[in-house]
């Protein structure tokens, strides 16, 4: 179990827009992107206007914690991952 430290830590990155990776030997390092976007979670989702009418198309499938473990254990089973053990407990 991670610590209330670390965790913190984690919540304050990934708010950030940091994300966490591990690079082939599995060590986590974090990652910046210059463009990237957060959307804040609740319910109703605040879907901007023109995403709400894509959605509503039919085109795309969104799903919240559908089956979140399975998604990162099939993320992470592939032969090159970015998802090491240590990341899947952070997950």
């Amino acid at each position: 179990m991670l610590s209330t430290d670390v965790l913190d830590q984690i919540l304050l990155g990934y708010g950030s827009g940091a994300f966490l990776m591990a690079d082939p030997n599995g060590e986590l390092a974090w990652f910046h992107s210059r463009q990237h976007a957060l959307f804040p979670l609740g319910f109703p989702m605040p879907f901007p206007r023109s995403l709400r009418r894509v959605l509503s198309a039919g085109c795309f499938e969104y799903r919240l914690n559908g089956d979140f473990l399975g998604c990162v254990e099939g993320c992470a089973s592939r032969t090159e991952t970015w998802i090491s053990d240590d990341l899947k407990q952070v997950y």
